[in-house]
């Protein structure tokens, strides 16, 4: 008898404590009920609105980031340039690895009605300086002429460094003029081609290649001015 009243109260304490767990489970029930209830009635059509705009805005925001800048907008300027690329150009290299070219560069400056430094910021990206530089696509020379350009532009042997350097400010004058003076497209045409640079809305192309060529270029340039070595020039760069 005893027995059976210890089981007794051992199956009453099993159930209580069941119970105990069921009313909490119900209470939270209720309360998360409660709480959204409370949302949906303080939630107008205006906030959803809100909302969805918000989300979308955000979206856009989002896919803004992710698509391409618009690079002729976010272009470093020429000083701006020289800052990122000033440590590959030590002044140091300046004399022994163009000194040799600055009577051709200063010709075909004057020729052309170009800065000195574009001319000298283009061979320095392009060649280093290097006259019988051959590209893995077998652009040539100083400023890199594709043979079809060299031969299009006059140029009979294009490492010859006047002939090169005559070819290659020839063709940045006429991409100059191409694009309305703006030096930046100018200079992106003549690393990716004009044709790629009006197919991009004449923008500079998304090209990782081109995106980096533009402010090097110009940014040798422009330590190139501050080098004096082309000091006896009026011409000056416009961004």
């Amino acid at each position: 008898m005893s027995e059976n009243k210890r089981v007794s109260d051992s199956e009453v304490s099993r159930y209580k404590n069941q119970y105990v767990d069921y009313r909490r489970q119900v209470q939270e029930t209720k309360n998360f009920a409660d709480k959204l209830e409370t949302v949906k009635g303080n939630t107008s059509p205006n906030t959803l609105s809100s909302s969805a705009s918000a989300n979308s805005n955000a979206s856009q925001k989002a896919k803004a980031e992710m698509a391409p800048k618009n690079p002729e907008k976010e272009m470093l300027t020429p000083s701006q340039a020289s800052v990122s690329v000033n440590d590959d150009l030590p002044t140091s290299e300046l004399s022994p690895k163009m000194t040799q070219f600055i009577p051709s560069i200063k010709q075909a400056a004057q020729k052309y009605n170009l800065p000195p430094e574009l001319i000298a910021g283009i061979i320095w990206q392009e060649s280093r300086g290097n006259p019988k530089a051959v590209s893995h696509c077998g652009a040539m020379g100083l400023m890199q002429l594709m043979p079809e350009t060299a031969a299009h532009l006059g140029v009979q042997n294009p490492f010859d460094p006047d002939q090169n350097i005559e070819g290659g400010s020839k063709y940045i004058r006429q991409m100059i003029d191409r694009f309305s003076g703006n030096v930046h497209l100018a200079v992106a045409a003549y690393n990716a081609g004009p044709g790629n640079v009006e197919k991009f809305g004449r923008t500079i192309p998304p090209f990782k290649e081109t995106q980096e060529y533009v402010p090097r270029v110009l940014g040798y340039a422009s330590n190139f001015k501050a080098s004096g070595l082309f000091i006896e020039s009026t011409t000056t760069m416009r961004a």
